[in-house]
């Protein structure tokens, strides 16, 4: 694997504040893929890349090196611009601060009652 992914991938999972067997038990890998993965050793399949920039909210373009945009996925064709774009920053958060804005939802969803 090119050393942009290497380098990408390591920034975008310590950005969530994941470590290395966290974010292998979120795709249902080893550790130790995860490791090969950012040494080199070896590398994810196309359809693990895919899930990658989807759970990170990039593009495999820029996970790939091809561009510098990390870009927005669209999540879900019937969501607005509004709702894909709020899912694309949200997955950008560390986890910690995803449950901090999810509870800020909450109270915002509270107050319209």
């Amino acid at each position: 694997m090119n050393s942009i992914f290497i380098e990408r991938f390591k920034e975008l999972r310590e950005q969530k504040g994941l470590k290395q067997k966290q974010i292998a038990e979120l795709f249902h890998v080893q550790p130790s893929t995860i490791s090969g993965w950012e040494t080199g050793r070896n590398q994810p399949n196309f359809d693990i890349l895919i899930v990658i920039a989807e759970f990170f909210g990039v593009t495999v373009d820029y996970l790939l090196g091809v561009s510098n945009d990390q870009g927005e996925i669209i999540i879900n064709s019937s969501l607005n611009d509004t709702e894909n774009h709020l899912i694309a920053e949200f997955r950008k958060l560390k986890n910690d601060n995803q449950i901090e804005a999810l509870n800020y939802i909450k109270y915002l969803t509270s107050k319209n009652k």
